[in-house]
């Protein structure tokens, strides 16, 4: 049985990943940890739902729900405004970008992981708090509430993308333009 693990994110484009990229130096001084494991720039992304293990064959079923979904969406833009441990200082599990307003993020969310969840699939189950991990935390570790990292980057979503996660790597299998968006790719 051919298994992938799998999930469906936000791609955040070229544009803001170099952004990213470009403040790698600050963020690794603002966040000294030796137990930190940096992101690479390709791997960046915004996740939507987690679907965990997915059979190979199911892939052609998670498109059809994305495809259903993105045809009501429109759009939508949405920024940055810090970077912290995250989900909590205390005993975080990442480095990670926060939007400031998460709200158009959670509009194309909860209609996707509930059609998800209607046709069978077994998503995570947990509320649903956007961010773009910068670096994830081998180990455990704790950082000062106050250690928060502001910055103002923004960008437009308008697809949303399945990854297999492979290797610490995350590959984008298909990606399903919003209704604002041009074509399939």
């Amino acid at each position: 049985m051919d298994l992938i693990r799998a999930f469906l994110a936000i791609d955040p484009g070229e544009a803001l990943r170099a952004r990213f990229a470009a403040l790698g130096h600050a963020l690794g001084a603002h966040f000294p940890f030796p137990t930190l494991r940096w992101t690479q720039p390709q791997d960046y992304h915004l996740t939507l739902v987690f679907l965990g293990q997915v059979r190979l064959g199911e892939i052609v079923r998670v498109h059809d729900c994305v495809a259903q979904v993105a045809a009501t969406l429109a759009p939508v833009r949405y920024r940055f405004d810090r970077v912290c441990a995250f989900p909590d200082p205390r005993a975080p599990r990442v480095i990670a970008a926060l939007p400031s307003d998460p709200q158009p993020l959670k509009q194309w969310q909860a209609p996707l992981a509930a059609l998800l969840a209607d046709a069978g699939f077994a998503i995570e189950r947990r509320a649903y708090r956007p961010h773009l991990s910068l670096a994830r935390w081998k180990g455990r570790g704790s950082c000062a509430q106050e250690a928060d990292f502001a910055l103002d980057l923004g960008a437009e979503a308008r697809a949303i993308t399945l990854y297999q996660s492979r290797g610490g790597h995350y590959l984008p299998l298909f990606s399903e333009r919003c209704a604002g968006g041009a074509r399939r790719e």
